[in-house]
């Protein structure tokens, strides 16, 4: 992500389709303010630690978006690449104050290991299995194209002798 560290601000509104959008109408959105710092960036993604100012539906999902850094696994707000076969948006801290009686609250939850896997050593791992999936899903189509093609040429000389 660049820069490594930095501030969001947009307005955002629910479009038609009841999906999220920036606009720079300050009348027909609301102010979302987002705080991002990378925490590691490999080639194929980045690890963010996001603060958030607002809690704006689909605020992270949209803001990021936005900026062309998709949030891996949306498909509805980016681009559907999927590596963990789920959303990579995790909440690991959420600090609140109950507005009726006024106590703190933090709640906590560790990062899943299939996050630290994909950014912290793993992700070669997990590129080498997808690989290895493509490359057996194209053998067993070619072993089947050519047992078909076997079968096909071994029909066509019987027929051709006059055999059946």
């Amino acid at each position: 992500m660049n820069p490594p560290s930095g501030r969001l601000e947009n307005y955002l509104f629910d479009d038609a389709s009841h999906l999220v959008r920036v606009t720079s109408d300050k009348k027909k959105g609301k102010l979302a303010i987002t705080n991002y710092k990378t925490v590691k960036a490999t080639r194929a993604c980045s690890l963010l630690d996001i603060n958030l100012e607002t809690g704006r539906k689909n605020q992270i999902r949209v803001q990021l978006g936005h900026l062309g850094h998709y949030v891996l696994g949306d498909d509805k707000y980016g681009e559907p690449a999927n590596p963990l076969k789920r959303l990579c948006l995790h909440a690991y801290q959420l600090d609140f104050t109950n507005p009726l009686s006024g106590k703190k609250y933090a709640i906590h939850a560790p990062m899943p290991s299939s996050f630290k896997d994909l950014v912290f050593g793993k992700e070669n791992k997990l590129v080498e299995k997808k690989k290895k999936e493509e490359a057996t899903r194209k053998t067993r189509v070619q072993t089947k194209i050519e047992k078909a093609s076997k079968g096909f040429k071994s029909y066509k000389r019987r027929r051709m002798n006059g055999k059946r």
